[in-house]
């Protein structure tokens, strides 16, 4: 098994010398003997640092990471033990104690890779574990990619899997061999975890009644599905850059028609490592999940679309953003009892002075300034962000709108909306969306004799033009 492992590790440039590798130990016998494997096999310049977390789900659970503290002490490694509080996030999230358990599981080890400068994470999922998943995905609907199975390791390097290449049968003869104690853990045994059910129930039907050789060729189906990905990945990433692809702090835009004039296959495992890319888990995509965003980007539906793994596509006229949409913070508490600048929450700054001079043409005024007719307004003006019921009348139109609707014409965002600043005067009245509209009722005529010049831009605004 040793050497197997070995010729994994280097087919699949697992390891390189110096890497610092956090291991996944659960205190189970896959984990523990991928601990006892990486010691054996890891070089001197190699680190290696444990890592459990306590989902809290067991009252077992305080025991094994007390087995876990000890192995790591009696082996002489660094032991870092992290609790989660499953229960809780999965009734925030709705989701099932597994998904929640694996979705914090996930997000603890990138933190703590980044905590303890870790860029190798080992995690012990098996030749059993890939024969599980691939099943679980044909059921439950899958792509090419999906199909594939886990990989040995992920895109960005970081998550690898060493055990990838032995079965289950292998790590028990391994575990007895080197004498080593491990924790059983009582969930293994419910069948009301799909994958338990999987494990104890279908596959043994499937070994019985159809095909003693069934874990073989579903690994055999999930290799050769990886090889055709392989091939599309090369042809994807030719036509990678004309996709219109820009990151953002929350995800990713991409452009519809560009990504819908690709091949079908193509488009589908585009999607997927978009998915990737916004921080989402592909391997939770379904086939009919990733048709639905292809019908989605088609123009199918409304100006939203939710992901399985708390992804939202938004449509954004020919472009589409897909990431975690975060609704920006309401504005409130600003005001101005004369001319200066109210800085906003995000840094930018609502500056108002009083303007010397003719008032510029219309082409001259910028989106980010607005000139007003000093005299019309009532003082203080308060800063803010749109509240229901808020009206406006549009510098060029005679009626009034809700402001929602300049905001859905305007095509801001839902969850942007609220960090469009709106300048109200004392008297309640809008005078100007800033960055959009001024307000047709402060519009500036030959009657006016002091114009308020209102700008918006960076927080070192002067204080004087």
């Amino acid at each position: 098994m040793l050497s197997k492992v070995r010729e994994f590790i280097a087919a699949n440039d697992l390891f390189r010398p110096g890497d610092r590798i956090g291991v996944a130990v659960s205190g189970g016998i896959d984990s523990v003997c991928l601990l006892h494997v990486l010691m054996t096999v890891a070089d001197p310049t190699q680190t290696l640092i444990v890592c459990h977390f306590d989902h809290g789900l067991r009252a077992e659970s305080t025991d094994d990471a007390a087995f876990v503290r000890n192995i790591s002490a009696a082996w002489g490694l660094a032991c870092r033990v992290e609790r989660l509080d499953v229960k809780s996030y999965a009734k925030a999230k709705h989701l099932s104690l597994e998904m929640a358990a694996r979705e914090l599981r996930y997000a603890a080890l990138n933190r703590l890779a980044a905590a303890l400068g870790l860029n190798r994470i080992a995690l012990g999922h098996h030749q059993g574990d890939q024969v599980e998943t691939v099943l679980l995905r044909i059921i439950r609907g899958t792509g090419l990619d999906g199909l594939g199975g886990m990989d040995a390791k992920r895109a960005d390097g970081l998550m690898i899997r060493p055990l990838l290449c032995v079965n289950r049968e292998e790590i028990r003869d391994y575990a007895a061999k080197s004498h080593l104690s491990w924790v059983e853990d009582s969930t293994n045994s419910l069948v009301e975890i799909p994958r338990n059910r999987v494990r104890h129930e279908l596959l043994p039907q499937l070994r019985r009644d159809y095909n003693p050789g069934v874990e073989g060729a579903l690994l055999g189906l999930a290799a050769l599905a990886r090889e055709t990905r392989e091939h599309l990945e090369k042809e994807l990433t030719e036509v990678w850059d004309n996709l219109g692809i820009r990151m953002e702090n929350s995800g990713m835009l991409f452009n519809g028609p560009a990504l819908l004039g690709l091949p079908g296959t193509l488009a589908r495992l585009a999607l997927r490592r978009f998915v990737a890319l916004a921080g989402g888990d592909p391997g939770r995509l379904s086939k009919n999940a990733t048709e639905r965003l292809g019908q989605f980007i088609r123009g199918t539906g409304g100006r939203r679309l939710s992901i399985p793994g708390g992804l939202t596509m938004v449509r954004r006229g020919g472009d589409f953003f897909l990431g975690r949409v975060q609704a920006a913070p309401a504005i409130s508490g600003l005001s101005l009892a004369g001319p200066g600048i109210a800085v906003l929450p995000d840094g930018r700054g609502i500056k108002a002075a009083y303007w010397d001079g003719n008032p510029p043409g219309w082409q001259d005024v910028g989106k980010d300034e607005a000139f007003v007719d000093g005299d019309l307004l009532a003082w203080p003006l308060s800063i803010r962000s749109r509240r229901p019921g808020d009206r406006f009348h549009p510098l060029g139109l005679q009626g009034g709108k809700k402001v929602k609707e300049v905001l859905i014409e305007a095509k801001i965002p839902r969850e942007s909306r609220n960090a469009v600043p709106l300048v109200v005067d004392g008297s309640g009245r809008v005078i100007w969306l800033a960055g959009l509209r001024a307000d047709q009722r402060f519009r500036i005529t030959a009657e006016t004799r002091h114009i308020l010049h209102l700008t918006l831009g960076a927080r070192e605004l002067p204080l004087c033009d």
